[in-house]
């Protein structure tokens, strides 16, 4: 257990740092060079909007909200731990935990305006560094798809599983940007906190799970497979030989003084 608390809290101190050190430099330092490249997306994707545009990328966000990620997150680790997967199911969980903890101590500390374009739809009281809905869509999906791809060998479903992981990704980013919410390097910030997430989190559970297996009451013996899901063979230390039963005459002991 140290150990993954010590994993934990490494990861979420590493990849918050670096993102408020990149969010500072392109809020106040960057502004002439990055901000402004920024500013000319949003004002291009402004230019471009149509009714249809706008319900796809309400759809799109609305699978993003909390309600949506935390309705989807409770759907897929049921599904594990019924699989009796429950290491996978934690990956989600601890993974969804540093992208809420670390998106919220960012965006605080940097406090990046978001665009100043018209808006479409509702706007969150958070600021615009970095996109949560971009990182939350990342590590749901992109840890779903790891779970089928470490519960499958099939081909077909891990192709699938990563197709919507990435589909979703590419169309909640491009509608954060279209919808006048985020810029475009705050997307990228969100998938890049995204995918360190889910391997903080991967570091995180393998930790754990390997801790028990010293003084788990399987014994040495017993096998897991690195994601807290052990084995229900065991292997003895030593192989335990055999009573072999002694031979027992048939004759009777008067019988056995004639044979004599």
């Amino acid at each position: 257990m140290g150990r993954a608390a010590e994993e934990l809290g490494i990861g979420f101190f590493a990849v918050a740092a670096v993102l408020i050190l990149v969010g500072l430099l392109i809020t106040h330092v960057f502004t002439a060079s990055v901000g402004r490249w920024d500013e000319h997306i949003n004002a291009l994707f402004v230019g471009h909007r149509t009714p249809t545009d706008d319900r796809i990328t309400a759809d799109l966000t609305f699978l993003a909200n909390t309600p949506g990620i935390a309705a989807v997150a409770l759907v897929v680790s049921a599904v594990a731990i019924a699989l009796h997967r429950a290491a996978r199911a934690a990956l989600i969980i601890v993974a969804l935990a540093v992208e809420l903890s670390a998106f919220l101590s960012v965006n605080y500390l940097v406090a990046r305006p978001r665009p100043d374009v018209v808006h479409v739809g509702s706007t969150p009281s958070t600021f615009s560094w970095p996109s949560g809905h971009v990182a939350a869509t990342v590590v749901l999906y992109g840890g779903t798809a790891l779970i089928i791809s470490a519960i499958t060998s099939r081909v077909l479903p891990r192709l699938v599983a990563w197709a919507v992981a990435v589909v979703l990704t590419a169309g909640v980013g491009l509608s954060r940007v279209y919808r006048g919410e985020h810029h475009p390097t705050d997307a990228m910030a969100g998938l890049v906190l995204g995918v360190a997430a889910l391997y903080i989190a991967s570091r995180v559970v393998r930790a754990w799970s390997a801790a028990p297996e010293t003084s788990a009451p399987d014994g040495p013996g017993s096998r897991s497979d690195g994601w807290g899901a052990r084995s229900s063979v065991r292997i003895d230390e030593r192989a335990q030989p055999r009573e072999v039963p002694q031979a027992r005459s048939s004759l009777r002991p008067d019988e056995m003084g004639e044979v004599s």
